[in-house]
């Protein structure tokens, strides 16, 4: 078998989700990874799809949100067909809650912009939200209702794209550890790995967290991404059932089809330490209590934490660089999962056309060169 057409560095659900889109097309691909497949941020994730949270006013990242949001129903419809494997999905919304005086002007500014925008939103009083989900604390003041919001299991994903690969005949490569980008007259020709070097017509870089610690033939092309820990606690959730995601300044709740409830999450830049910390769950269990205070009853089954790859100005990088056939798909921060039919998409039609049908100047890695040239000049 001679060399791949593309070559991605990162087996998780970013990595995979490429490595599907291009061999769905007929190009011959090869992933590998420094561990196991999907076992670092995109095992570690809640699996929430929240794109009216994640933003703070309309604009390209917003856009990005909605539309890979939009894309997941027949991305997961494709996947379950073609690997045979069920992926639980729930389009019931989300609700965020107000606990403070703070939490609901912000989140009232949050509602009136987002009105204008013309996306779907509803203010819901105190009672409103009681009646929805009966077990939430009476001590709060309202809140907001996204009914696009949607979540689901994304360790089934996982599992389905493996299975998926694998029946496409993609070459997998796990326990495979990427050092270095190999670059001749400015152009990518390979990778080497901790089994010696690869030869291919194109790189991927997605490897999250650690897409920054590869060795470059530049600076400028460093992708400037830093890992950030989250940690999560599941706990056998008992109370009444209710089909919303919860949100609020102090964490997050989200129901699962097996009876478990997520909870999280720290924000904790430790470099890459995944421990989990007795700190970290209290907080994630107090933040919890408060927001459902019958949590107290169940019994904790498992506690993890992550590293989520996040860029100095918080948006993913998207798109090929300043050397020819090497492109990036990291830094999606808290955002990998949702995120993931879209940058599939993406990184698909670049690789294949040269252009992407979805605008992606605002994501691309010479955006701090252009910002950077535009603020000397502005001086």
């Amino acid at each position: 078998m001679g060399s791949p057409d593309v070559l991605i560095i990162g087996g998780g659900i970013i990595g995979l989700s490429i490595a599907r889109r291009l061999a769905m097309d007929g190009v011959s691909v090869e992933i590998f990874d420094r561990q196991q497949p999907g076992m670092e941020a995109s095992w570690a994730a809640a699996g929430m799809l929240a794109p009216q949270m994640e933003v703070e006013g309309p604009g390209p990242f917003l856009d990005l949100c909605l539309w890979s949001r939009d894309l997941y129903l027949d991305f997961v419809k494709g996947l379950q067909e073609d690997s045979g494997i069920s992926i639980p999905y729930n389009a019931e919304g989300m609700v965020s809650i107000a606990l403070t005086e703070e939490d609901e002007t912000g989140l009232r500014e949050r509602y009136a912009w987002q009105k204008r925008a013309g996306l779907p939103v509803e203010w819901l009083s105190a009672p409103a939200i009681r009646e929805r989900v009966p077990t939430v604390t009476s001590d709060l003041r309202g809140g907001l209702f996204f009914p696009g919001h949607h979540r689901l299991d994304h360790r089934q994903i996982i599992r389905a794209l493996l299975v998926d690969l694998q029946k496409r005949g993609v070459k997998t490569s796990w326990g495979v550890a990427a050092h270095s980008i190999l670059v001749q007259r400015s152009k990518a020709i390979g990778v080497e790995t901790s089994q010696g070097s690869r030869c291919v017509g194109k790189v991927v870089v997605a490897a999250g967290s650690w897409s920054s610690q590869l060795q470059y033939p530049n600076e400028e092309i460093r992708p400037k991404v830093r890992p950030i820990r989250g940690q999560v606690v599941s706990v056998e959730y008992r109370g009444a059932p209710f089909p919303y995601s919860l949100f609020s300044s102090v964490g997050y709740l989200v129901p699962r089809s097996d009876g478990q409830m997520l909870l999280g999450t720290t924000v904790e830049e430790v470099g890459y330490d995944k421990s989990t910390t007795v700190s970290g769950i209290q907080k994630i269990l107090s933040g919890a209590m408060r927001l459902i205070p019958s949590i107290s009853d169940c019994s904790i089954t498992e506690a993890w934490a992550g590293l989520r790859p996040r860029s100095d100005d918080f948006l993913p990088v998207l798109g090929a660089s300043s050397v020819e056939n090497l492109y990036f798909a990291t830094g999606h921060f808290r955002n990998g999962i949702l995120l993931t039919p879209a940058t599939a998409e993406i990184l698909g039609e670049l690789i294949r056309m040269g252009r992407s049908s979805f605008p992606i100047e605002t994501f691309q890695m010479d955006r701090w060169r252009r910002h950077a040239l535009a603020s000397r000049i502005a001086l």
